[in-house]
């Protein structure tokens, strides 16, 4: 078998797109180290590369932490010559390449293939489905261990006819959604999901925990803020460590917290933060985690905007160099801003643009364009005086509100009477010509 050379960590950029090159995260104690410790296999070596390819001042460290964890933990040794490569552009030295592991991981791997071909020759000649989705199983892994992730979910949707059971069918489908979670295929997990959910409506404890994980990042990877702090909310620490979830390092509790906070400051009210996060006794203790998340929530609740607009940026700059995040950290950051600014303005009947302005740590300019915007989308209902450059809110004579009321009965009450002047004309009819019918049938 050899070296594979199309596989999915040995490319010359793994994530695809536009790179928007991001200073080094200014979050207090930020280690690229202790961060990426967090993590293991593939989901390490692709934060790993991320990193990477979004901050140059972390690039090289970022690379050398990746080429370690392939040579440690995998089989692909064509991801491992090419970071090889690419750390020598950073240092005078040597590629530095292990040619003995990398000839010996190739002879491992073409072992193992052969051995697994040879299971799954015999499960075929005993017409033994299990044997058979056992050899499967394990020629996924291997193609994980190598890199070969799109191959490994090809394997799986072709040999779907082989699952000699429900439970099997269940585990298929959520070892694509594990392999996509690790490709950061977020529509793609979802749909797994839910066959998963189709064939295995009670899954056990373990699988149900990880299918709610998955679910939760693939709502945040997919930018529907409301549906995944939801989601975030039903999670355990408890639950996800006695079940071996945080153990895999693919996700983890900091993960939670982070995608928890953001997704709460984009969808949620001051109270809602209150009740439903900070008072939240299992989520805080995700929180416990990020100390500096629970400070920003805090001050959110507290309408000290411009200590909460700081904080939001100090956090952005890391997540700005994180998979899931970074490639929403714009639309996110945007998302929260407009939130700040509808509740700013929801206890007022009228403020000053440019002492709001100034409150938000804004320019008047931004602030007027950011107020037409939430009043276009009617997240606001006011208008901008532009001789006093005051927000002045739209109120409601409730003469007009019992006026619309009493038009909206009339109006109903109008449509009931035409439709009951209809049925009564279609009962008519109907009397009618079962008369002429039954006058027929006597002569």
């Amino acid at each position: 078998m050899g070296s594979i050379g199309d596989n999915t960590l040995g490319s010359s950029r793994l994530f695809p797109g536009e790179v928007v090159i991001a200073p080094k995260p200014t979050l207090e104690g930020f280690s690229l180290k202790d961060y990426l410790n967090n993590y293991k296999g593939f989901a390490k070596i692709s934060r790993a590369r991320y990193v990477s390819e979004h901050c140059s001042e972390l690039a090289e460290e970022g690379y050398r932490i990746a080429r370690d964890e392939v040579k440690r933990s995998t089989f692909d040794t064509a991801a491992y010559v090419e970071l090889c490569k690419i750390l020598a552009q950073y240092t005078s030295n040597s590629t530095d390449q292990d040619s003995e592991w990398i000839v010996n991981t190739n002879m491992i791997a073409k072992n193992e293939d052969t051995e697994i071909n040879a299971e799954i020759d015999r499960s075929k000649k005993r017409n033994s489905k299990q044997e058979s989705m056992r050899a499967l199983i394990r020629h996924v892994e291997l193609l994980r261990k190598m890199g070969r992730m799109e191959e490994a979910i090809k394997k799986l949707q072709d040999n779907r006819d082989i699952c000699p059971d429900v439970q099997a069918q269940g585990e298929l489908h959520i070892e694509i959604a594990r392999i996509s979670q690790l490709l950061y295929r977020w529509l793609q997990i979802s749909t797994f999901l839910q066959r998963v959910e189709s064939v295995l409506p009670d899954p056990p404890l373990v699988k149900k925990a990880e299918m709610a994980v998955m679910r939760a990042q693939a709502s945040f990877g997919e930018c529907v803020w409301k549906r995944a702090i939801d989601e975030i909310l039903q999670l355990r620490v408890d639950i996800l460590r006695d079940t071996g979830i945080l153990e895999c390092g693919v996700v983890t509790a900091s993960d939670i917290a982070l995608y928890g906070t953001l997704s709460g400051l984009a969808a949620f009210n001051r109270n809602e933060i209150k009740s439903k996060i900070i008072d939240n006794m299992a989520f805080r203790q995700f929180l416990d985690y990020i100390p500096e998340c629970q400070r920003l929530l805090q001050s959110f609740h507290d309408s000290n905007y411009s200590d909460v607009l700081a904080r939001l940026d100090s956090i952005l700059s890391f997540c700005k160099i994180d998979p899931v995040i970074g490639p929403h950290v714009s639309q996110l950051r945007q998302q929260i801003i407009d939130n700040i600014v509808v509740l700013y303005v929801e206890p007022f009947a009228s403020l000053s643009i440019e002492k709001m302005a100034q409150v938000l740590s804004f320019d008047a300019v931004t602030m007027e364009k950011l107020l037409v915007k939430m009043i276009d989308k009617k997240r606001i209902n006011a208008r901008i005086d532009a001789a006093t450059g005051f927000l002045v809110k739209h109120t409601v004579d409730p003469r007009d509100t019992a006026l619309k009321r009493t038009e909206e009965i009339h109006s109903a009450f109008l449509l009931q009477t035409q439709l009951m002047k209809y049925r009564i004309q279609y009962l008519e009819e109907e009397s009618a010509v079962g008369s002429l019918r039954a006058s027929q049938s006597r002569k």
